[in-house]
């Protein structure tokens, strides 16, 4: 029993150590597998940007939270690894260009594994959907009247999302900079390459299509 208890241990810590030893967090884990936990990791990431669409597209007045909630559930992993995978094989490519040295497996476990505050917008929507039933569904949703109790709770959560936000991204650059075995500084620029190239094939599209 003990050996168990140590494993299950270590690997709570991952979770937990992520958040600030990043870079020794994830060396630890390619180091013996950069799988690890890579479906839990998408279904965290895919579940509330599912909600997030939905919020988009203003669907709670088109069908039950309720099956809105299910469908995100269901699709969330999907999603999640679907947006993840991108994701890492751009950055993956724009790092090859500026002599990265980190397997697309590698890269691809910094960009799960930096999803990890994603816990806290689960946690949000959670608190969204339960004050705030099919409005919280709503695309104009930040500008309803709110009581001052809602103003004060919608705060408190926005700003609980974009700590979440600012961390995610703390960890990715951290961790993306220890696969790739670069400074941080070259890991800013490794995560802005794709980010300009995509502004650029989103501008450029929009100006043929004039």
């Amino acid at each position: 029993m003990e050996p168990d208890s140590g494993h299950s241990s270590r690997k709570l810590t991952l979770w937990l150590r992520i958040w600030t030893k990043p870079r020794e967090t994830i060396r630890e884990i390619i180091e013996k597998d950069p799988n690890h936990r890579f479906y839990v990791l998408s279904a965290i990431y895919g579940f509330p940007l599912l909600l997030n669409f939905a919020q988009s597209f203003s669907l709670g007045f088109r069908m039950p939270v309720g099956l809105i909630v299910l469908l995100a559930v269901i699709f969330a992993t999907f999603i999640g690894m679907l947006g993840i995978s991108i994701t890492s094989g751009l950055l993956y490519l724009a790092g090859r260009c500026i002599q990265g040295k980190g397997s697309y497996l590698q890269v691809r476990a910094s960009v799960a594994w930096s999803n990890v505050p994603s816990v806290a917008q689960i946690v949000v929507w959670g608190f969204l959907i339960s004050f705030f039933g099919m409005n919280a569904f709503d695309h104009d949703f930040a500008y309803l009247n709110f009581t001052q109790n809602e103003l004060l709770l919608v705060t408190g959560l926005f700003l609980l999302q974009s700590i979440a936000g600012i961390w995610s991204f703390f960890i990715l650059l951290f961790s993306l900079a220890e696969v790739q075995k670069f400074s941080a500084w070259k890991a800013l620029l490794n995560i802005a390459l794709p980010v300009v190239a995509i502004g650029v094939v989103v501008w450029g599209i929009g100006f043929l299509m004039k």
